[in-house]
Protein backbone atom coordinates (compact mmCIF):
# COMPACT_ATOMS: atom_id res chain seq x y z
CA UNK A 1 0.00 0.00 0.00
CA UNK A 2 0.99 3.62 -0.34
CA UNK A 3 -0.16 7.20 0.03
CA UNK A 4 -1.43 9.06 -2.99
CA UNK A 5 -1.83 12.76 -3.61
CA UNK A 6 0.39 15.80 -3.63
CA UNK A 7 2.78 16.60 -0.82
CA UNK A 8 1.29 19.17 1.58
CA UNK A 9 2.77 22.60 1.01
CA UNK A 10 4.26 24.71 3.80
CA UNK A 11 1.95 27.60 4.76
CA UNK A 12 2.73 30.82 2.90
CA UNK A 13 4.01 33.48 5.33
CA UNK A 14 1.76 36.49 5.83
CA UNK A 15 2.74 39.45 3.59
CA UNK A 16 5.06 41.76 5.47
CA UNK A 17 3.66 45.27 5.71
CA UNK A 18 3.68 48.57 7.56
CA UNK A 19 0.57 49.96 9.25
CA UNK A 20 -0.45 53.46 10.25
CA UNK A 21 -0.60 53.82 14.03
CA UNK A 22 -1.03 57.57 14.50
CA UNK A 23 -0.86 60.67 12.29
CA UNK A 24 -0.40 64.19 13.71
CA UNK A 25 0.50 67.49 12.05
CA UNK A 26 4.27 67.03 12.56
CA UNK A 27 4.74 63.30 13.20
CA UNK A 28 3.68 59.86 11.98
CA UNK A 29 3.81 56.67 14.04
CA UNK A 30 4.04 53.29 12.31
CA UNK A 31 3.67 49.71 13.49
CA UNK A 32 4.10 46.20 12.13
CA UNK A 33 3.76 42.60 13.25
CA UNK A 34 6.99 41.06 14.57
CA UNK A 35 8.63 38.48 12.32
CA UNK A 36 9.71 35.18 13.91
CA UNK A 37 13.51 35.04 14.25
CA UNK A 38 14.08 38.63 13.07
CA UNK A 39 17.04 40.38 14.74
CA UNK A 40 16.05 43.95 13.89
CA UNK A 41 13.89 46.13 11.62
CA UNK A 42 15.03 49.03 9.45
CA UNK A 43 12.50 51.72 8.47
CA UNK A 44 13.16 54.27 5.73
CA UNK A 45 11.17 57.33 4.58
CA UNK A 46 11.04 60.06 1.97
CA UNK A 47 8.64 62.85 0.93
CA UNK A 48 6.31 61.42 -1.73
CA UNK A 49 6.72 64.49 -4.00
CA UNK A 50 10.26 65.21 -5.13
CA UNK A 51 11.80 62.77 -2.63
CA UNK A 52 13.92 60.41 -4.67
CA UNK A 53 16.36 59.25 -2.01
CA UNK A 54 15.22 56.97 0.83
CA UNK A 55 16.59 57.96 4.25
CA UNK A 56 17.03 55.62 7.20
CA UNK A 57 14.56 56.56 9.91
CA UNK A 58 15.22 53.86 12.52
CA UNK A 59 16.76 50.46 13.12
CA UNK A 60 15.84 48.38 16.19
CA UNK A 61 13.90 45.48 17.62
CA UNK A 62 10.63 47.28 18.49
CA UNK A 63 7.58 47.03 16.20
CA UNK A 64 6.51 50.65 16.75
CA UNK A 65 8.39 53.72 15.52
CA UNK A 66 7.58 57.44 15.39
CA UNK A 67 9.01 59.95 12.90
CA UNK A 68 8.99 63.50 14.30
CA UNK A 69 9.73 66.94 12.83
CA UNK A 70 7.72 66.42 9.64
CA UNK A 71 6.02 69.20 7.69
CA UNK A 72 2.29 69.61 8.19
CA UNK A 73 -0.17 68.66 5.43
CA UNK A 74 2.59 66.79 3.57
CA UNK A 75 2.65 63.29 2.11
CA UNK A 76 5.45 60.87 3.04
CA UNK A 77 6.27 57.32 1.99
CA UNK A 78 7.68 54.66 4.32
CA UNK A 79 9.15 51.22 3.77
CA UNK A 80 10.76 48.58 5.97
CA UNK A 81 12.88 45.46 5.91
CA UNK A 82 14.05 43.08 8.60
CA UNK A 83 17.37 41.34 9.27
CA UNK A 84 17.44 37.62 10.06
CA UNK A 85 20.59 35.53 10.50
CA UNK A 86 22.66 38.48 9.25
CA UNK A 87 20.71 38.89 6.00
CA UNK A 88 18.19 41.61 5.10
CA UNK A 89 14.80 40.79 3.62
CA UNK A 90 13.36 42.62 0.64
CA UNK A 91 11.64 45.92 1.48
CA UNK A 92 7.89 45.75 2.03
CA UNK A 93 5.47 47.68 -0.18
CA UNK A 94 5.75 51.41 0.63
CA UNK A 95 3.06 52.95 2.83
CA UNK A 96 2.04 56.53 1.98
CA UNK A 97 0.56 58.79 4.67
CA UNK A 98 -0.16 62.50 4.92
CA UNK A 99 0.43 64.62 8.02
CA UNK A 100 -2.55 66.60 9.28
CA UNK A 101 -3.35 70.15 8.21
CA UNK A 102 -4.13 72.65 11.00
CA UNK A 103 -7.80 72.45 9.99
CA UNK A 104 -7.80 68.69 10.56
CA UNK A 105 -5.89 69.08 13.84
CA UNK A 106 -8.76 71.26 15.10
CA UNK A 107 -11.24 68.53 14.17
CA UNK A 108 -9.32 65.91 16.16
CA UNK A 109 -11.20 64.36 19.08
CA UNK A 110 -9.53 64.02 22.48
CA UNK A 111 -7.84 60.73 23.37
CA UNK A 112 -10.50 58.25 24.60
CA UNK A 113 -10.51 56.56 28.01
CA UNK A 114 -10.96 52.80 28.43
CA UNK A 115 -12.62 50.98 31.32
CA UNK A 116 -11.83 47.27 31.50
CA UNK A 117 -14.96 45.27 32.37
CA UNK A 118 -13.70 41.67 32.40
CA UNK A 119 -11.60 39.25 30.36
CA UNK A 120 -13.54 39.77 27.12
CA UNK A 121 -14.98 43.29 27.16
CA UNK A 122 -14.07 46.95 27.71
CA UNK A 123 -15.94 50.24 27.53
CA UNK A 124 -14.45 53.05 25.39
CA UNK A 125 -15.45 56.52 26.64
CA UNK A 126 -14.86 59.76 24.72
CA UNK A 127 -15.91 63.42 24.58
CA UNK A 128 -18.09 64.30 21.60
CA UNK A 129 -17.31 67.80 20.30
CA UNK A 130 -20.28 70.10 19.52
CA UNK A 131 -21.86 69.57 16.11
CA UNK A 132 -20.76 65.90 16.01
CA UNK A 133 -23.44 63.80 14.33
CA UNK A 134 -21.88 60.37 15.00
CA UNK A 135 -18.53 58.82 15.90
CA UNK A 136 -16.33 56.04 14.58
CA UNK A 137 -14.39 53.85 17.03
CA UNK A 138 -11.46 51.69 15.94
CA UNK A 139 -9.49 48.98 17.77
CA UNK A 140 -5.96 47.70 17.37
CA UNK A 141 -4.20 44.73 18.99
CA UNK A 142 -0.84 45.28 20.68
CA UNK A 143 0.82 42.96 18.12
CA UNK A 144 1.14 45.94 15.77
CA UNK A 145 -1.35 44.93 13.06
CA UNK A 146 -3.70 47.48 11.48
CA UNK A 147 -6.75 49.26 12.88
CA UNK A 148 -10.18 47.59 12.68
CA UNK A 149 -13.46 49.51 12.87
CA UNK A 150 -15.72 48.67 15.83
CA UNK A 151 -18.55 50.93 14.61
CA UNK A 152 -19.09 54.01 12.43
CA UNK A 153 -22.51 54.73 13.92
CA UNK A 154 -21.83 55.50 17.60
CA UNK A 155 -24.41 58.10 18.65
CA UNK A 156 -23.36 58.48 22.31
CA UNK A 157 -20.12 59.15 24.17
CA UNK A 158 -19.25 55.52 24.84
CA UNK A 159 -19.28 52.07 23.27
CA UNK A 160 -18.80 48.58 24.70
CA UNK A 161 -16.42 46.28 22.82
CA UNK A 162 -16.98 42.57 23.44
CA UNK A 163 -15.39 39.32 22.26
CA UNK A 164 -11.83 40.29 23.17
CA UNK A 165 -9.23 37.81 24.42
CA UNK A 166 -8.38 37.56 28.12
CA UNK A 167 -5.06 39.08 29.18
CA UNK A 168 -4.44 40.68 25.76
CA UNK A 169 -3.54 44.33 25.10
CA UNK A 170 -5.66 46.64 22.92
CA UNK A 171 -5.67 50.30 21.82
CA UNK A 172 -8.55 52.47 20.63
CA UNK A 173 -9.08 55.71 18.71
CA UNK A 174 -12.10 57.75 17.65
CA UNK A 175 -13.18 60.39 15.15
CA UNK A 176 -16.37 62.39 14.66
CA UNK A 177 -18.63 63.22 11.70
CA UNK A 178 -19.09 66.98 11.70
CA UNK A 179 -22.58 68.27 10.79
CA UNK A 180 -21.24 71.57 9.38
CA UNK A 181 -18.57 70.16 7.07
CA UNK A 182 -20.54 66.93 6.45
CA UNK A 183 -17.30 64.94 6.71
CA UNK A 184 -15.13 62.94 9.10
CA UNK A 185 -12.61 64.73 11.26
CA UNK A 186 -9.16 63.33 12.06
CA UNK A 187 -8.71 60.35 14.35
CA UNK A 188 -7.83 61.01 17.96
CA UNK A 189 -4.48 60.09 19.45
CA UNK A 190 -4.64 56.34 20.22
CA UNK A 191 -5.04 55.18 23.81
CA UNK A 192 -2.16 53.50 25.58
CA UNK A 193 -2.30 49.70 25.62
CA UNK A 194 -5.19 48.53 27.80
CA UNK A 195 -5.10 44.91 28.93
CA UNK A 196 -8.22 42.80 29.51
CA UNK A 197 -8.41 40.93 32.79
CA UNK A 198 -7.03 37.44 33.31
CA UNK A 199 -9.36 34.79 34.66
CA UNK A 200 -8.14 32.94 37.76
CA UNK A 201 -7.46 29.32 36.68
CA UNK A 202 -9.80 27.93 39.37
CA UNK A 203 -12.85 29.22 37.46
CA UNK A 204 -12.14 27.19 34.31
CA UNK A 205 -11.34 24.19 36.50
CA UNK A 206 -14.83 24.49 38.00
CA UNK A 207 -16.97 25.72 35.12
CA UNK A 208 -15.08 24.64 31.99
CA UNK A 209 -14.47 26.81 28.92
CA UNK A 210 -18.07 27.81 28.15
CA UNK A 211 -21.18 28.89 30.03
CA UNK A 212 -24.70 29.46 28.69
CA UNK A 213 -27.06 32.45 28.84
CA UNK A 214 -30.85 32.41 28.74
CA UNK A 215 -30.88 32.90 24.94
CA UNK A 216 -28.86 29.65 24.69
CA UNK A 217 -25.74 31.52 23.56
CA UNK A 218 -22.47 29.96 24.67
CA UNK A 219 -20.35 32.50 26.55
CA UNK A 220 -16.64 32.10 27.31
CA UNK A 221 -15.83 31.68 31.00
CA UNK A 222 -13.35 34.59 30.57
CA UNK A 223 -16.47 36.74 31.03
CA UNK A 224 -15.99 36.10 34.78
CA UNK A 225 -12.45 37.58 34.88
CA UNK A 226 -11.99 40.22 37.59
CA UNK A 227 -15.52 39.72 38.96
CA UNK A 228 -17.08 38.55 42.20
CA UNK A 229 -19.01 35.40 41.24
CA UNK A 230 -22.13 33.97 42.86
CA UNK A 231 -22.51 30.22 42.29
CA UNK A 232 -26.28 29.75 42.47
CA UNK A 233 -27.55 26.25 43.27
CA UNK A 234 -31.27 26.14 42.53
CA UNK A 235 -34.05 24.24 40.74
CA UNK A 236 -37.35 24.93 39.00
CA UNK A 237 -39.23 22.36 41.18
CA UNK A 238 -38.07 23.96 44.48
CA UNK A 239 -40.68 26.40 45.99
CA UNK A 240 -38.14 28.34 48.15
CA UNK A 241 -35.95 28.72 45.04
CA UNK A 242 -38.89 30.08 43.02
CA UNK A 243 -39.41 32.68 45.75
CA UNK A 244 -35.71 33.62 46.04
CA UNK A 245 -34.81 33.86 42.33
CA UNK A 246 -36.85 37.07 41.63
CA UNK A 247 -35.23 38.70 44.70
CA UNK A 248 -31.80 37.68 43.47
CA UNK A 249 -32.58 39.04 39.98
CA UNK A 250 -33.55 42.38 41.55
CA UNK A 251 -30.29 42.44 43.53
CA UNK A 252 -28.30 41.46 40.40
CA UNK A 253 -29.82 44.42 38.52
CA UNK A 254 -28.94 46.74 41.42
CA UNK A 255 -25.27 45.67 41.22
CA UNK A 256 -25.25 46.30 37.46
CA UNK A 257 -26.85 49.74 37.94
CA UNK A 258 -24.18 50.53 40.56
CA UNK A 259 -21.39 49.48 38.16
CA UNK A 260 -20.26 46.62 40.42
CA UNK A 261 -18.34 43.71 38.85
CA UNK A 262 -20.64 40.88 39.87
CA UNK A 263 -21.76 37.81 37.93
CA UNK A 264 -23.85 34.76 38.81
CA UNK A 265 -23.49 31.21 37.51
CA UNK A 266 -26.59 29.03 37.88
CA UNK A 267 -25.95 25.37 38.72
CA UNK A 268 -29.22 23.55 38.12
CA UNK A 269 -30.64 20.65 40.14
CA UNK A 270 -33.46 20.22 37.61
CA UNK A 271 -34.21 16.73 36.32
CA UNK A 272 -34.79 17.55 32.65
CA UNK A 273 -33.63 20.06 30.05
CA UNK A 274 -37.04 21.65 29.49
CA UNK A 275 -37.42 22.58 33.16
CA UNK A 276 -33.84 23.91 33.13
CA UNK A 277 -34.45 26.10 30.06
CA UNK A 278 -37.77 27.41 31.39
CA UNK A 279 -36.16 28.33 34.70
CA UNK A 280 -33.05 29.87 33.08
CA UNK A 281 -35.31 32.07 30.92
CA UNK A 282 -36.21 33.93 34.16
CA UNK A 283 -32.55 34.59 34.95
CA UNK A 284 -30.44 37.48 33.58
CA UNK A 285 -27.14 35.66 34.35
CA UNK A 286 -25.15 32.66 33.13
CA UNK A 287 -25.45 28.92 33.76
CA UNK A 288 -23.46 25.70 33.58
CA UNK A 289 -25.03 23.95 30.53
CA UNK A 290 -27.61 21.33 31.51
CA UNK A 291 -25.85 18.57 29.53
CA UNK A 292 -22.78 18.88 31.76
CA UNK A 293 -24.30 16.69 34.48
CA UNK A 294 -21.00 15.45 35.92
CA UNK A 295 -19.69 19.03 36.20
CA UNK A 296 -22.86 20.12 38.01
CA UNK A 297 -22.57 17.14 40.36
CA UNK A 298 -18.91 17.97 41.08
CA UNK A 299 -19.84 21.57 41.91
CA UNK A 300 -22.56 20.41 44.34
CA UNK A 301 -19.99 18.13 45.97
CA UNK A 302 -17.23 20.76 46.04
CA UNK A 303 -19.43 23.28 47.86
CA UNK A 304 -21.14 20.60 50.03
CA UNK A 305 -24.63 21.61 48.91
CA UNK A 306 -27.17 19.95 51.24
CA UNK A 307 -30.17 22.17 50.49
CA UNK A 308 -31.27 24.75 47.94
CA UNK A 309 -31.42 27.65 47.21
CA UNK A 310 -27.75 28.21 48.00
CA UNK A 311 -25.59 31.09 46.77
CA UNK A 312 -21.87 30.58 47.30
CA UNK A 313 -19.98 33.82 46.62
CA UNK A 314 -16.37 33.79 45.39
CA UNK A 315 -13.98 36.70 44.96
CA UNK A 316 -12.12 37.17 41.66
CA UNK A 317 -9.37 34.79 42.86
CA UNK A 318 -11.89 31.99 43.44
CA UNK A 319 -11.82 32.23 47.25
CA UNK A 320 -15.13 31.77 49.13
CA UNK A 321 -16.12 35.09 50.72
CA UNK A 322 -19.72 34.12 51.61
CA UNK A 323 -20.91 30.55 52.20
CA UNK A 324 -24.57 31.32 51.50
CA UNK A 325 -25.75 34.63 50.07
CA UNK A 326 -29.31 33.23 49.95
CA UNK A 327 -29.44 33.57 53.75
CA UNK A 328 -27.30 36.71 54.06
CA UNK A 329 -28.28 40.34 53.70
CA UNK A 330 -26.32 41.46 50.61
CA UNK A 331 -25.63 44.94 49.23
CA UNK A 332 -23.81 46.20 46.12
CA UNK A 333 -21.33 47.85 48.50
CA UNK A 334 -20.57 44.49 50.10
CA UNK A 335 -19.92 42.95 46.68
CA UNK A 336 -17.61 45.86 45.86
CA UNK A 337 -15.68 45.25 49.10
CA UNK A 338 -15.22 41.59 48.14
CA UNK A 339 -14.10 42.71 44.68
CA UNK A 340 -11.16 44.52 46.28
CA UNK A 341 -10.05 41.50 48.33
Amino acid sequence: GGCFGSKPQAPTPKPFQLYEHDVACDSITLSWELRSGADCYEVQYRPTKGGTEWKKMSEGSSNYVRKKNLNQDTEYSFRMRYKKNGNYSEFCEPLTLKTLSMELVQSRMAQPKVDVIDGVSVRVIFDRPPRTKKSEVQIKHEDGAGWTTVSTEVMSGSVKKRNLRAGQGYMFRTRGWNRDTDSWGAFSEPTVITRTKMLHPSFKDQFGELLQDRERNMITTDHLAGKVVGVYFSAHWCPPCKMFTPQLAKFYKATKDAGVNFEIVFVSSDMDGIMFRNYLSEMPWLAVPFRQMSRRAKLRSKYEVQGIPRLVILNSKGKIVCEDGARTSLSPQQIQNWERE
